[in-house]
């Protein structure tokens, strides 16, 4: 996704080391990685982008297993853990 949509190399690395810290605290079910992922994704790229990745867009990539209300509870999670 972050190839395609041309975001910047760092959004990637970014998000994957979000991903790496949550788990290292939080025991995630396998289920829920493709969410722990894309939320993840999600704080990166407003981080780092200047027009960051939208939630509809994200959930779009997601092919919709992830939802809206799924995406916005675990970045709430994410932002309150770190």
């Amino acid at each position: 996704m972050c190839e395609e949509q041309r975001c910047e190399e760092e959004v990637f690395v970014l998000a994957a080391s979000y991903v790496d810290r949550y788990l290292s605290v939080v025991p995630t079910p396998k289920s829920s990685l493709q969410l722990l992922g894309t939320a993840c994704l999600l704080v990166a790229s407003k981080l780092r982008e200047a027009v960051p990745f939208t939630v509809d867009k994200l959930v779009a990539y997601t092919d919709h297993s992830v939802t809206t209300e799924q995406l916005m509870v675990l970045v709430t999670l994410l932002l309150y853990k770190s």
